[in-house]
């Protein structure tokens, strides 16, 4: 007689990497009357591990013992996966004379350890018992059907986060038999303190659907009565109802794949009850497949009387339809709680166009957080997340250079920004998110668009992009990010089986105190490396006037509200290679500008509005266009993530706008092209006051200076990163101001008078135009004749 019992799904991860991995089986014996253990027999030939197909290991089989070995090295798992074991015994020969006797084979265990990426041993499964089995000596046998116990550690975050579900484990259903079972109805209970709102149920391919019987509870684990107008009512009144029926679909109806599992969940049930929590299910499979392993998964919350520490048990009872003959099963699902969170998570770092920055120039890096779905962990919630930077002296970060967002791209706010020194003259540079922010699994999906699971604030992710500054004094360094970047959040280690992490926090990230605890760190590798002498491009700017201002220290003096502000912006190569990248950014200075430490400046005085007077001009090598926005309020962060359809070509611009529109330009590679000559270029911004300005006083400031993001490839590398130019200014004088005021004046007059009368001229008045005629004549008449007297005299 054979028999199979499986192992599946070891609850592995993203990235799991194990310099070795062990599975042991304890094998089930049976002990006689004289106390002699008979071990079932392992037939290894025919032992079926398999991870996306074959896997090499080495089988070390103690037959004398009752144990086996699977070993496998340098085990690497890059995506969650279903993994199986599957083990082919049969009774010892030495009992197969027992023709018709019942035996209970028992005493069975599997552990699965491993040895991580730091030479420690870790325990990835736990000492799971084999439930004892009792078979009947026979030559095969039709059906070997099992549900396992299971228990599993929960960290009661949902007082956090009031709508986060918690995974409250599996329970773990399997037929080692040759045939497929005989029906089987399935009873699942729950405690008054286990609100289950969700869970999966076995099905069995040959099942169109299922009629499922439920009782309620609320939230206080009380049961739920309704009456026949659906009100709810007390235990015992005339017509009460404690159970309902409802019929959900199978996904695995006729499926190639066989049997699976179906979702039921609080959305399913009519809508007075979906308020509630499932207290009993019931219902009926046609069968549960030959040689089959399944995990039915269950979700919810727990009620306000439960208590750190505590255990808690949901209970399944398997029974046999038409066959009384086959044994009932009942395994419970512990679920105990206590008082430590670790989830299991990563953070990633996005590949890097540049490997080359020049000291005094800023670069940018981004990446992502995240939590992942992980049935192993105490959590798979987090908030209060802190991402740790690791940077050495001459790198700094600035707060308005850290932008967050969600997975969909909405914002996600900055909590703050601290720097803590560390050895070597490196310092850790801490962003805090703000802490109302959770990231993460689970939350009921009512709309039932991914099995009822979804995740917190439908993002499990927090995207960054940091642009980090480097000082142009400092000395050459390398930066490789999977030395940089750390990920926790307060209270919380690290998951010790994940793929990569820190096995201890001197910088007290997670705040407990305690700097052995473990970090989610990097696991990529973007090298980088800050230099002295990779000035490849240059770019300058300065200014000039046209009209009667003039230029002192980089400051256009306005003295008119003719003249013209001309910023010019030289940009060459300094060395042969290949342009890449080249976005230029410049903002118009407006009064309401936004001021930062890169486009529009503080200038210590009051700005004014500053207008361009046409499009940009450019000089030289013909490599560039212009684009232009007229978006408010943006400094450069936002400027540089403005989406293209806020930029205009200039004949798209003026379909609705003026040159007098525009707040901000962006100069970038014509076509997006590279460019592969020697190149000099210099690019021409013409503005000017804005002439109804009639606030415009004397000494007011705009200070402005532009930014360029490059790539530039040579001999050496990819150099690039952020430039900043040297910047200029522009001032208002008093000459100007009366200029203006003179202006506003000449405005105001051509405006005032005797208010225009349009009504047709009397014949009155038409006269009185002809007597004005004639007297004019008259008194030319004497004029002359008078100039001609005065003549003749002087003769």
């Amino acid at each position: 007689m054979m028999m199979r019992f499986g192992i599946s799904k070891l609850d592995l991860h993203e990235k799991l990497y194990c310099k070795e991995l062990t599975t042991e089986v304890q094998i089930p014996y049976w002990t006689d009357d004289s106390g002699k253990k008979h071990y079932l027999e392992l037939d290894v030939d025919n032992i079926d591990y398999s991870v996306y197909g074959e896997l090499n290991y080495e089988c070390i089989y103690d037959k004398e013992n009752g144990v086996v070995k699977l070993v496998v090295d340098n085990f690497f798992d890059t995506e969650r996966t279903l993994n199986d074991i599957d083990f082919p015994f049969k009774v010892p020969s030495e009992l197969l004379s027992l023709d018709d006797e019942a035996i209970d084979f028992a005493g069975g265990y599997i552990t699965v350890t491993a040895i991580n990426i730091h030479n420690e041993q870790i325990t990835l499964s736990k000492k799971t018992s084999i439930a004892s089995r009792e078979y009947v000596i026979k030559e095969d046998i039709d059906e070997d059907l099992d549900v396992y116990n299971d228990e599993n550690d929960v960290y009661y975050y949902n007082k956090l986060c009031e709508e986060a579900m918690i995974y409250f484990g599996d329970f773990w259903i399997t037929n080692g038999g040759y045939l497929n079972s005989v029906e089987k109805q399935f009873t699942f209970t729950m405690p008054k303190e286990i609100l289950v709102a969700y869970m999966e149920l076995y099905s069995y391919a040959g099942d169109e659907n299922y009629e499922i019987e439920y009782s309620l509870q609320d939230k206080n684990g009380n049961k739920v009565y309704f009456d026949s107008k659906g009100n709810i009512v007390k235990s015992g009144t005339s017509g009460a109802r404690e159970t309902w029926k409802i019929t959900i679909d199978n996904p695995y109806y006729q499926d190639d794949r066989g049997s699976g599992v179906c979702y039921l969940g609080r959305p399913d049930l009519p809508k007075e009850h979906r308020k509630y929590y499932f207290k009993t299910v019931k219902y009926r499979v046609g069968s549960i497949e030959s040689k089959s392993n399944h995990t039915t998964e269950v979700y919810g919350y727990l009620n306000d009387s439960c208590v750190m520490g505590g255990s808690y048990s949901l209970g399944c009872k398997v029974e046999s339809i038409g066959n009384p003959s086959i044994n009932t099963f009942n395994a419970y699902l512990y679920v105990n709680l206590v008082d430590y969170r670790n989830t299991h998570g990563y953070i990633d770092i996005d590949e890097s166009d540049v490997d080359i920055v020049q000291a005094g120039n800023s670069f940018d890096m981004s990446g992502k957080a995240y939590a992942t779905y992980s049935t192993g962990t105490t959590s798979n919630l987090l908030n209060d997340v802190r991402i740790g930077i690791l940077l050495p002296e001459g790198i700094s970060i600035q707060e308005e250079n850290i932008r967050l967002t969600n997975y969909d791209g909405e914002k996600v706010e900055l909590a703050s920004l601290t720097k803590q020194a560390y050895t070597n003259g490196r310092n850790m540079w801490i962003i805090k998110v703000d802490p109302e922010y959770y990231i993460g699994y689970y939350k009921e999906d009512t709309d039932r668009t991914s099995g009822f699971l979804d995740s917190i604030d439908n993002s499990s992710t927090i995207k960054f992009n940091i642009t980090f500054t480097t000082s142009s004094s400092m000395t050459n360094a390398n930066l490789n990010s999977d030395e940089m970047f750390y990920f926790t959040a307060k209270d919380l280690q690290a998951y010790r089986w994940a793929y990569n992490y820190y096995k201890e926090d001197p910088w007290d990230l997670n705040e407990n105190g305690d700097t052995t605890d473990y970090l989610m760190k990097s696991s990529d590798e973007v090298k980088m490396s800050i230099v002295t002498d990779a000035l490849v491009i240059n770019v300058e700017d300065n200014i000039s006037m046209e009209g009667e201002g003039k230029v002192t220290s980089r400051v256009g003096l306005i003295e008119k509200i003719e003249d013209v502000v001309t910023y010019s912006i030289k940009v060459n190569n300094l060395k042969s290679g290949t342009l890449r990248l080249y976005d230029h950014y410049i903002a118009i200075p407006k009064k309401n500008s936004v001021k930062d430490s890169y486009l529009v400046k503080e200038s210590g005085t009051v700005g004014f509005d500053m207008i361009l007077t046409k499009g940009v001009e450019f000089q030289g090598s013909d490599i560039f266009e212009a684009f232009y926005t007229v978006e408010e309020g943006l400094g450069f962060v936002d400027i540089k993530d403005l989406d293209s359809s806020k930029w205009y070509s200039s004949s798209k611009l003026l379909e609705q706008y003026t040159w007098s529109d525009i707040t901000g330009i962006k100069v970038r590679l014509k076509n997006n092209r590279y460019v592969y000559t020697d190149f000099d270029t210099t690019i021409k911004i013409d503005m000017k006051v804005k002439s109804d300005d009639l606030e415009i006083v004397e000494n007011c400031m705009n200070k402005w200076s532009s930014r360029v993001n490059y790539i530039f490839a040579y001999s050496s590398g990819k150099v690039g990163g952020y430039i900043s130019t040297a910047g200029c200014g522009a001032q208002t004088t008093k000459s100007l101001v009366e200029n203006i005021t003179d202006s506003g004046r000449l405005a105001e007059d051509d405006t005032l008078g005797d208010p225009l009368d349009d009504t047709p001229n009397t014949y009155d008045e038409k006269w009185d135009y002809l007597y004005r005629w004639k007297l004019l004549l008259i008194m030319s008449s004497i004029v002359s004749v008078l100039m001609l007297f005065k003549i003749k005299n002087q003769i």
